[in-house]
């Protein structure tokens, strides 16, 4: 069990808080069967009371999440919360998920609290911006636990404004819930080019439109296909693309790319047309993505199992180089 995403406050004040954790098993937990609860702190790192901790008999399922949050939360289009708690104060927390022997399966903290694993993370303060604290992600191992908070989370705002003087990157809060899809890592959905007798670099699997400028993309775009056959074993009724890795610093030597809408199309590939989905950010996600944005397709119909779902991926180019965008996958 894991802290995955967080933030101490939001544009609705101090209790527009919130708090996802995540399940790395393979099987549900519940917030009973293994008495698996947060425990939220204040300032000082003083536990809150009981009623602070969320009831028995929530489960939170297999490589899913499990959303916690403030009375003033404001991302509830984003995801409604699982469990809500009550006015508490301004947190400067945030606290320790708890096994059935009350030893701790992961600790997050700020610096001057007692409650980080390693170097803490930086205190952003009374902060009111859309930011969050946001767990790393390896494509091989999924979330990213050294036990050293300040080498597993990074600081994301919508515009990469600093919060309380410490740096963010261009990103966006997304928080998930237990009602949402889940994590997918291995072959569940596996990843191919759209045409496997092209190379990666040229189309249709990569496009370069220069003419497609505007805002968020001076330089034009980059289209990037892809296509994803389900192996779960069942159908899947929603599919979404986070993005953990990306070039988006306005200064730098790498390329600096953002995530934006793209639409559905017709692509012509050495064995005929196929039909690409469009990927559009999540609201509010909007325009331009960055570090965390969470893409979506539609699906009209679920995508039974064996079968594969074409995805067009749009960046706009702000400076050109080298470029990184990896994205996790969840289905549900």
């Amino acid at each position: 069990m894991l802290i995955n995403e967080f933030r101490f406050g939001g544009p609705n004040g101090a209790n527009d808080w919130y708090v996802e954790l995540y399940n790395a098993l393979g099987t549900p937990i519940t917030t009973d069967g293994l008495g698996v609860f947060l425990l939220l702190h204040d300032s000082n790192g003083v536990a809150l009371s009981a009623s602070g901790a969320p009831p028995p008999g929530l489960t939170i399922p297999p490589r899913g999440f499990f959303l916690i949050a403030g009375s003033q939360y404001s991302l509830g289009a984003v995801a409604t919360p699982d469990y809500q708690l009550g006015d508490n104060g301004n947190y400067n927390l945030v606290g320790i998920v708890l096994g059935p022997s009350n030893a701790p399966f992961d600790k997050v903290g700020v610096a001057g609290s007692n409650l980080s694993e390693g170097t803490p993370l930086p205190a952003p303060g009374a902060a009111t911006q859309a930011y969050a604290f946001v767990r790393n992600f390896s494509i091989a191992s999924g979330p990213v636990d050294t036990n050293n908070n300040a080498a597993d989370f990074v600081l994301v705002s919508p515009i990469g404004t600093a919060i309380n003087g410490n740096a963010a990157q261009i990103g966006s809060p997304s928080p998930n819930n237990a009602s949402g899809p889940r994590l997918q890592l291995g072959s569940a959905l596996a990843v191919a080019l759209l045409d496997a007798a092209a190379a990666q670099t040229v189309a249709p699997n990569r496009v370069r439109v220069a003419s497609d400028t505007g805002a968020n993309r001076t330089l034009g775009t980059l289209l990037i296909r892809r296509s994803f056959t389900n192996n779960t074993g069942a159908p899947v009724s929603a599919l979404r693309f986070n993005v953990y890795d990306i070039t988006n610093s306005t200064t730098g030597a790498l390329a600096w790319v953002n995530v934006l809408n793209s639409t559905d199309s017709n692509v012509t590939t050495s064995t005929g047309a196929k039909a690409v989905k469009g990927a559009t950010l999540r609201v509010p996600n909007a325009e331009p993505g960055g570090h965390n944005a969470t893409l979506e397709i539609a699906l009209p119909t679920p995508l039974a199992s064996g079968q594969t779902a074409h995805v067009e991926f749009r960046l706009g180019v702000m400076r050109s180089g080298t470029f990184r965008f990896n994205f996790r996958v969840e289905a549900q």
